[in-house]
């Protein structure tokens, strides 16, 4: 059985890491290597309503595996905005000049209307008051952004609830933002993305896309971050019950470390939530890491355990509904 990452989060928050979005310093940041946002989500009922403690989270780790909490959440809501059924989502980090930048989504009225926030900070810690960013779309999912070391890029999906076409789009800025659009750069329509990752690494962009209507995670590569090739699917819902990732996938992210490429990818068991990790092997392939050992494992395995049982009586339940 393989096992998730060991990760973290605040008190009073919903234990189920979602989203996660990684950046990765050789030589430490702050005394860490590995920082992560997420934005924990409960798959079953949490009052007053699962969003409102989807609020982004700092973790930090010194091996990828087992990770720390920064501290309290960077950004909340106000009594007003839970009254009206807001919510934060789509963390992602990007690193310039020794500042870590973590832009996020905030969907008020209950997708009424979307902002797009930045917030900075030099130690992980303590993070700057909230930069609104200027992008105009008609709706921006899961936005994405990358310091190409001239310019900011900023990559979303759009257009989501059309069901016809759900596309990904990019727009540039000089100031991170100030963003202008530059159009769509995708035309592969057999992949409907939902939520993406983008990143430069050794001058190549990688995009992570998760296909919310495959229940896929595909990797695509571009030399000028505007036309991609065919991909690879690295990961799909397994639906084996001893999978934490047999449900659903949700946002992943790629990242290249000291031991070569990661993805930390978002998943559920119809009951959890988890964030696991795989890595790319010698021979190229993509392996689901098993991230437990030991006591701690056995601790995990008894968990996954008794969350089956509860999904089996659930299911039961349900059928005897039915069936009276």
């Amino acid at each position: 059985m393989k096992t998730p990452i060991d990760i973290e989060i605040p008190k009073g928050l919903p234990q189920h890491p979602w989203h996660p979005s990684v950046v990765y310093v050789a030589e430490g940041w702050n005394g860490h290597r590995w920082w992560m946002a997420e934005t924990p989500y409960a798959p079953d009922k949490c009052a007053p309503y699962n969003e409102r403690w989807e609020l982004p989270c700092m973790h930090y780790s010194d091996d990828g595996v087992h990770w720390k909490s920064a501290g309290a959440p960077i950004d909340d809501l106000t009594e007003e905005q839970i009254t009206s059924h807001s919510y934060h989502s789509d963390p992602h980090l990007a690193m310039k000049d020794g500042v870590l930048y973590c832009y996020y989504r905030l969907m008020e009225d209950y997708d009424a209307r979307t902002t797009i926030i930045r917030k900075s900070s030099k130690d992980g810690v303590n993070w700057s008051e909230r930069e609104i960013i200027q992008v105009a779309g008609r709706e921006i999912i899961s936005p994405a952004i990358v310091w190409t070391g001239e310019k900011w890029r900023m990559y979303y999906v759009d257009d989501t609830y059309t069901n016809i076409e759900r596309g990904i789009k990019m727009a540039e800025s000089e100031d991170g933002v100030h963003f202008e659009n530059k159009g769509s750069v995708w035309e592969k329509k057999e992949v409907k993305p939902w939520h993406i990752d983008v990143q430069l690494i050794d001058g190549i962009y990688y995009l992570l896309v998760h296909d919310v209507d495959h229940n896929t995670l595909t990797l695509f590569e571009s030399v000028d971050g505007t036309r991609w090739n065919n991909g690879k699917a690295l990961l799909k819902a397994s639906g084996k019950l001893s999978d934490f990732w047999s449900h659903k996938l949700y946002r992943a992210c790629v990242v290249k470390a000291e031991d070569g490429m990661q993805m930390y990818f978002s998943c559920t068991d119809s009951m959890a939530s988890y964030v696991g990790v795989m890595m790319l092997d010698e021979l190229g392939r993509w392996e689901v890491v098993d991230c437990m050992r030991g006591c701690e494992k056995l601790g995990y395995v008894l968990q996954f355990c008794g969350i089956k049982v509860k999904q089996l009586v659930r299911r039961v339940t349900h059928f005897i509904e039915k069936r009276i």
